[in-house]
């Protein structure tokens, strides 16, 4: 398999104490089994060794696992969030003997991973909804899935629930990256109170000169770097602009910084030549501003 597929490969836990079970559940996702050494020995044994394997009808790209106690299941989440290879959907029995139940075993399993999506296949519980929930909080983590179950609910399910954890990991790094970015602008703006670089009409960022006096930062690498991200529409706007016509533009925006909300003068200037770039000067005015906010209320005052 390609390092590409094994990226995108949905991982499923499945904790039930039937084996019967199990079996279900890999005929159901269509998993491959893994070939173990006795499969080996066999396909030597009679001659079959080098034939290819039939390949199992894929509807779902499945990474099964399969355990038979919750304590085993739970160790299994463990050690798959080290590892960085977490598990996407847990589907768990609800009376497992003599082992921990259902509900203490995904409880335990949110505790070592609180993304992994859950749902109990039960034909019966000794626990109401309310007791579920009040157990677990987290009633947007799991579905209850009565037995015996139909092949249908179960590839939706985790179709459903392998999906809604992509998009909650990728919703959570991008998330991420935000404030990555905000966390390096309140950098610029703390380090000192100008930042003068070159920006080219694709937003790219080219320092001109160190602050001086003070001991440069990493170099904006574009205008993503150098304004919030709901003004670098506007910013690059403004750099085109005044490539474009060869005048100077001239923009505000404020942000929140580790002493508050700093405000930041953005001026942009065409820096002639044969290099269709601008000159884009970042001053930190909040102290300025401050003091007309101040003047403003003695003068209504």
């Amino acid at each position: 398999m390609s390092k590409a597929s094994a990226l995108h490969k949905t991982r499923i836990l499945v904790v039930d104490d039937n084996a019967s079970i199990h079996g279900d559940f890999q005929r159901i996702l269509r998993a491959a089994p893994a070939r173990t050494s006795l499969d080996e020995h066999e396909a030597e044994l009679f001659g079959d060794i080098d034939a290819p394997r039939a390949a199992p009808a894929v509807e779902l790209d499945v990474e099964l696992t399969l355990a038979h106690q919750g304590e085993e299941g739970v160790e299994l989440v463990r050690q798959a969030r080290a590892r960085g290879e977490p598990y996407a959907v847990a589907f768990v029995d609800f009376r497992m003997p003599p082992g921990i139940d259902g509900v203490e075993t995904i409880h335990r399993i949110f505790a070592e991973d609180p993304d992994v999506q859950a749902v109990f296949c039960t034909a019966y519980t000794d626990l109401s909804w309310k007791e579920i929930a009040n157990r677990l909080s987290r009633v947007d983590r799991y579905l209850i899935l009565k037995k015996p179950f139909e092949p249908m609910e179960v590839r939706q399910m985790a179709a459903a629930l392998s999906a809604k954890w992509r998009h909650e990991r990728e919703r959570a790094g991008a998330h991420a990256a935000l404030l990555e970015r905000e966390a390096h602008l309140r950098a610029l703006l703390d380090a000192w109170p100008q930042e003068l670089v070159r920006v080219d009409r694709h937003g790219r960022c080219h320092r001109v000169r160190p602050p001086q006096g003070i001991a440069a930062v990493a170099v904006p690498s574009s205008l993503e770097e150098l304004v919030p991200p709901a003004e670098v529409a506007r910013a690059l706007d403004l750099v085109r602009r005044s490539i474009d016509q060869g005048a100077s533009q001239r923009m505000e925006f404020s942000v929140e910084g580790a002493g508050g909300r700093r405000h930041v003068d953005v001026r942009i200037t065409a820096l002639g030549g044969e290099r269709p770039e601008a000159i884009v000067s970042l001053t930190d005015v909040t102290e300025l501003r401050q003091r007309q906010e101040e003047e403003g209320l003695l003068r209504e005052r």
